[in-house]
């Protein structure tokens, strides 16, 4: 049986919906950086990874990934409209 309701993506993820810019992670990237920023909230965290145009910034030594010697394929190139993470504790928004 074949859907078209279901699309398979990777971790982190990014889509376009018209035109609409949409970026997301599992969530283990916000939880990596409370391990390193105490005292930010989940929130605060994910915000972070926006001012510092990275979706990984610990890793590879502390959130594991492959190593990637020639290209950081975390930076963020362009400011995504919609930035989003889950499996965090409590749902909240910022603009």
């Amino acid at each position: 049986m074949q859907t078209t309701a279901c699309h398979m993506l990777p971790n982190p993820a990014q889509v376009q919906l018209d035109r609409v810019q949409f970026m997301g992670s599992s969530g283990q990237n916000v939880n990596s950086i409370g391990q390193c920023c105490t005292g930010l909230s989940e929130l605060q965290r994910l915000e972070m990874v926006l001012k510092w145009r990275h979706l990984a910034p610990t890793a590879p030594d502390i959130l594991a990934c492959y190593p990637m010697p020639v290209e950081d394929l975390f930076v963020l190139d362009s400011t995504p409209h919609v930035l989003f993470a889950g499996n965090q504790s409590a749902f909240a928004t910022s603009l």
